[in-house]
């Protein structure tokens, strides 16, 4: 029996290990970063979406889609209730028929964990899946994926969350000061 290989949750890099199918033995340094282009950071926060609800970022948008419309229909007196529910039911069961065969959360990590020759400039969905291949040959185990992505989900939304809020109030402090420096005196 071949046992699963567990990386530490510390690592910084580790090497898979495995035989190819012609028999020979292969090896590939992979190095986990934590910095990602505007390209790759785009399909971040597709993945994040996926990891985070468990549901594809265009299955997710068809249904709210969907939605939208049943409600302007119901407030405007149409009996589509059930086909609302109905359809919600039938869209979750098959988010989640998609998301079963795709591993959202080793796709996340895909982005971050690095071949050292990698052009880290763009997502490319064939190196993407080449090194996810090999992570499988190399039984690495799931778990390690589902905890990198879990936390680079919670540090990414969290420094997101921090920018936002620090831009807001910058906002909000040069309006204000827009705002008072254009108001008119009521003084004579």
């Amino acid at each position: 029996m071949t046992e699963l290989v567990n990386i530490p949750a510390t690592a910084t890099e580790f090497t898979c290990r495995w035989i190819d199918e012609v028999g020979n033995s292969q090896s590939q340094l992979f190095l986990i970063e934590d910095k990602l282009s505007i390209d790759r950071f785009s399909m971040f926060e597709r993945f994040r979406l996926e990891v985070g609800l468990g549901v594809s970022f265009t299955e997710l948008v068809k249904v709210l889609r969907n939605n939208i419309d049943l409600c302007e229909r119901a407030f405007q007196g149409e009996k589509v209730m059930t086909t609302l529910i109905n359809t919600n039911y039938n869209a979750l069961k098959a988010i989640n028929d998609v998301a079963a065969k795709r591993p959202f959360a080793v796709w996340l990590c895909a982005l971050f964990i690095n071949m050292p020759d990698e052009d880290r400039r763009y997502f490319n969905d064939q190196v993407m899946r080449t090194k996810i291949g090999i992570w499988e040959s190399a039984g690495i185990d799931s778990a390690f994926f589902l905890r990198q992505a879990l936390g680079l989900v919670a540090n990414f939304s969290t420094i997101s969350s921090e920018i936002t809020e620090m831009s807001l109030s910058q906002d909000q402090t040069i309006n204000s000061e827009a705002d008072e420096s254009h108001r008119p005196s009521l003084e004579p």
